[in-house]
């Protein structure tokens, strides 16, 4: 039940950034002109910056990951997300010919989840077994 309540706050995290990050990909293309992938690219950055304030202090709470080293672990997959999300998002609009904003949506919600589970098990490990020192 612990799991599922964890998994909820990162889900909630995750859509308020994500709407965030939609938000500001339709700023970005529709008033600004940009390319679609520039605009991810500008939405990413800007919104993910809020992600991991949200996810440290409702998400991974109980971690004992110094916020120096949490935050540069969470830029690490952070980068790959990134590239992740910006192909998956190009074969989307590209080849499958979605929609930018609906194309969107699905690339987030499918590198979210792989970023969910690393960030979970190996960069916010909420072992405790560091604080005996």
């Amino acid at each position: 039940m612990e799991r599922l309540k964890h998994l909820a706050r990162y889900a909630g995290a995750s859509s308020l950034v994500s709407g965030l990050e939609i938000l500001l990909l339709a700023i970005f293309v529709e008033l600004l002109g940009l390319y679609y992938i520039f605009g991810a690219i500008g939405g990413f950055l800007c919104a993910n910056l809020i992600h991991y304030i949200l996810v440290r202090l409702f998400v991974y709470k109980e971690s004992v990951v110094p916020h120096g080293s949490g935050y540069l672990k969470f830029l690490t997959v952070l980068s790959s997300s990134t590239l992740g999300n910006l192909v998956l998002f190009y074969v989307l609009v590209e080849y499958a010919g979605l929609y930018y904003l609906i194309a969107r949506p699905i690339s987030l919600g499918v590198v979210g989840t792989i970023s969910y589970l690393i960030n979970t098990f190996v960069v916010f490990h909420p072992s405790k077994s560091n604080d005996a020192a």
